[in-house]
């Protein structure tokens, strides 16, 4: 009985979840019905409760039916442990049958009683096993049927979704079918617009053919363009020369017409004031002839004789015509008629003469006018053109995808740094800010996560960041302030900034213009690199010991300071006031030029040999890192390379400085540049990225003859100097006056730089920058390769040589001289 109420329970159990399940079915189907209308959100709500509601109903029947179905296990078990007890009993029941002595009892019959009880029991387990089969083959059917229906609720769910994905795809067809339709219309305009582009297209390529025919035409007819420049040029010096003489004679014929008039007023008042004697003019003119005569040779006496009598006919004849009016007008009325006539016919023909000369004057003056105009408009106009030419090219390249908002993650000397692009780009034009401007991302080291890798200390780099930030927000009334760095970290700072390109842009105290002299001790007043190139010379001799090195540079220092005051040689002058101001520099006897060794070569005696002649070269530190100087014996050798990817000049000065005296040295261009520049720089120089006299603080000579001074044209040579030419500079430095003459090729051009105290310009302003004493030679180039060869022991000219200097206009001339020079430079 307690099985049959769990089986009953269980049946009950399984119904009620079966009607659940239904019910969960509808209301998904309700809820899926609902969900692709629109405005039925309480009816969908309510929907999405009933659902709920009959989820945890069919949660809760299922967890009913579990705890039956288990009861309903547990009461079978028990049943089949009564059913086994109740057939031991049975059997132990058969087999307790025996006869009874009531009545008489067969043993058969007793056998067969026990075989019929035994028959009835003992089939009772199969039939319990088959009953038990049974429950749970309608277990697996009622489950069989529950997942049925769960996939008919699913399939029902599937179908109404189904149909709304049906409906919203045929919604969607349709609006796909009218957008084909609307897209197939724009594809017909875009293709229309597509042809017009690509005529348009066709039509700036064969204009860009044109534009590179045309600038291929301007830069073959450049060359022959700037020749005649050249020979205008040469040819406008001419005439003004021309002028020049014209001018000088007519000055010349200005003062004999003075002269003409003063003594034709002198011989009227003469002739006014005399008494006329008959034959007087007869007389006077016999005694010349005779005096002649006494002087001409034998051989001319009788065309002298010829002529006197010619002469003397004509005479007579302007005696018989004259001298009745002369002797019978002895009036002073006949003498002034004269004197007015004379004086109308020479007014006559000065006028004639001014007339002349100025329309001579105006006739030259317009056609030099006309071949400035002309020259100027032809090479304003290629120049225009040219720039065009590059102006459209430059529009049409690709423009470069950095942004200065980008935000980059640098590797510094291993540490992390994060910050925008436009921090490295504040100061415009120093390596820094080209490495980081967008152009390089494919050149620049990186470290294993990809970053940009710069191998510079930490701190230093610090140091860096934190101006440039400053510098990135400054104002006008409020400057970034200069990094303070730690004196024993200046040598690496300096090192740092000038790699960067950044010392331009900093003034902190104690960096100076030799690189790393200020972090190496000089001694030098001034700060030359004369001491620091010795001490770099002995280290290089430091396998011969500590002893040597330093009895080395004690007789380095020794030589300076005695060499002020050498001992009087039998052929040897004094020495000048320019060795002491060498000895100044730091320089020792044996470094100077031979120049400058005149007159002061210290005495050497046998037990002292002189010490090896050291070749003068370039400084690597105060030089732009693309020019390298020569190892070893070629340290006088400068190469510069290509400069024209960063679109700057290269700069280098070198070793050796002059003070005061008189001093030459010579530098030999061994390969020219586009424009090469030849000249001096003072120690406050620092500009390696602009040609030399283009800057502050120098002085230059351009291979086109152009002269520079800070940055100011001072006047333009005859002359043009390239490879294989020699630039000369001999300096004069004592007074006041402190000057510079140049030989170009053997030729000398006196006094070029007159006044080397003038290191700047601003507008038409000299501005006068008192800078140190110490002048170094300098060189440069524009863009394209160069190399020189300095060379400080070179020979000065010969006085003789300078006679036929050449003389130096310091401006030009007039308005359109100054247009010209102009045109050409820009």
């Amino acid at each position: 009985e307690n099985s049959l109420t769990r089986q009953v329970e269980f049946e009950s159990t399984e119904e009620e979840l079966a009607k659940a399940d239904q019910g969960h079915a509808e209301a998904e189907a309700a809820v899926t019905e609902l969900e692709g209308e629109e405005e039925v959100s309480a009816q969908l709500r309510s929907a999405e409760v009933a659902q709920r509601s009959r989820e945890r109903e069919r949660k809760r029947l299922e967890e009913l039916q579990a705890k039956a179905a288990q009861r309903s296990e547990a009461s079978r078990e028990s049943v089949l442990q009564a059913l086994q007890a109740f057939i031991e009993a049975g059997l132990w029941f058969s087999d307790s049958f025996q006869k009874t002595q009531s009545r008489p009892v067969k043993m058969e019959q007793v056998k067969s009683a026990q075989a019929a009880v035994k028959a009835a029991i003992k089939p009772l387990t199969s039939h319990w096993q088959a009953v038990r089969k049974a429950r749970e083959a309608q277990g697996k059917a009622s489950n069989q049927r529950r997942k049925v229906t769960q996939k008919l609720s699913a399939a029902i769910a599937s179908k109404v979704d189904a149909e709304l994905q049906a409906t919203a795809s045929e919604k969607e067809h349709l609006e796909a079918t009218e957008e084909e339709a609307q897209l197939r219309a724009e594809r017909g305009a875009r293709e229309s617009e597509l042809g017009a582009t690509e005529g348009a297209k066709a039509a700036v390529e064969l204009e860009d053919a044109d534009m590179k025919r045309r600038r291929d035409e301007l830069k073959a007819a450049q060359p022959r363009a700037k020749e005649d420049l050249k020979i205008a040029r040469l040819a406008e010096k001419e005439a003004l020369n021309e002028r020049q003489a014209l001018h000088t004679q007519c000055s010349r014929r200005e003062k004999e017409q003075m002269q003409l008039e003063e003594a034709k007023n002198t011989a009227v008042s003469t002739l006014k004031a005399e008494e006329y004697k008959t034959g007087q003019v007869s007389e006077a003119y016999d005694q010349r002839w005779t005096k002649k005569l006494r002087r001409q040779p034998a051989l001319r006496l009788m065309q002298t004789a010829e002529d006197a009598a010619s002469v003397s006919a004509a005479t007579s004849y302007s005696s018989s015509c004259h001298l009745p009016l002369i002797g019978s007008a002895l009036e002073s009325s006949c003498v002034d008629e004269l004197a007015e006539e004379l004086i109308r016919t020479v007014g006559t023909a000065q006028a004639q003469f001014h007339e002349d000369r100025n329309s001579i004057l105006l006739e030259f003056e317009a056609a030099r006018i006309q071949l400035h105009t002309e020259y100027s408009h032809r090479l304003l106009q290629a120049d225009q053109e040219l720039r065009s030419v590059l102006e459209e090219r430059a529009a049409r390249r690709e423009p470069c995808g950095a942004s200065q908002n980008d935000v980059l993650t640098l590797n510094v000397g291993g540490k992390l740094y994060t910050l925008k692009r436009e921090t490295l780009l504040v100061c415009r034009g120093s390596f820094l800010a080209e490495l980081f401007s967008g152009k390089w991302e494919h050149a620049l080291q990186k470290d294993a996560d990809g970053n940009p890798f710069l191998d510079i200390d930490p701190s230093i780099w610090d140091l860096i960041l934190s101006w440039l930030r400053d510098r990135k927000i400054e104002a006008a009334d409020r400057p970034a302030a200069q990094p303070a760095v730690p004196k024993e970290d200046l040598q690496h700072f300096q090192a740092a900034v000038d790699y960067l390109g950044l010392r331009p842009y900093l003034s902190v105290p104690g960096l100076s213009p030799d690189g790393w002299a200020a972090s190496c001790g000089s001694t030098v007043p001034g700060g030359s690199e004369e001491t620091t190139t010795i001490m770099e010379a002995d280290e290089k001799e430091s396998s011969r010991g500590f002893l040597k090195v330093a009895g080395s540079i004690f007789s380095a220092f020794r030589g300076s300071s005695s060499s002020s005051a050498p001992p009087p040689a039998p052929s040897a002058a004094p020495p000048s006031a320019a060795a002491a101001g060498r000895e100044a520099e730091g320089g020792s006897a044996e470094d100077r030029p031979a120049a400058d060794r005149q007159g002061s070569e210290p005495h050497v005696g046998p037990e002292e040999a002189p010490a090896p002649k050291r070749i003068i070269g370039w400084s690597q530190k105060c030089s732009h890192p693309d020019a390298r100087r020569g190892v070893g014996e070629c340290i006088h050798v400068l190469s510069i390379a290509s400069t024209r990817p960063k679109a700057c000049a290269a700069a280098a000065r070198s070793t050796r400085g002059y003070q005061s005296g008189v001093h030459y040295f010579e530098v030999k261009v061994l390969s020219v540049s586009d424009h090469s520049y030849v000249g001096l720089a003072a120690a406050e120089w620092t500009s390696t990225s602009q040609p030399v006299g283009r800057a502050s603080h120098s002085w230059g000579i351009a291979s086109s003859g152009v002269v520079f001074a800070g940055n100011r044209e001072l006047t333009r040579l005859p002359v043009i100097y390239g490879s294989g030419s020699t630039i000369g500079l001999r300096l004069e430095l004592d007074g006041g006056q402190r000057t510079a003459t140049a030989y170009i090729d053997g030729r000398c051009f006196e006094n070029i730089f007159e006044d080397l105290a003038v290191a700047a310009e601003v507008g038409n302003i000299s501005v006068k920058v008192h800078s140190s004493l110490q002048k170094y030679p300098a060189v440069s180039n524009m863009r394209a390769p160069a190399q020189y060869s300095l060379d400080c022991d070179a020979p000065p000219p010969e006085p003789e040589d300078q006679a036929d200097a050449d003389p130096v206009d310091q401006e030009p001339q007039d308005f359109l001289s100054a247009a010209g020079l102009a045109v050409e430079a820009s």
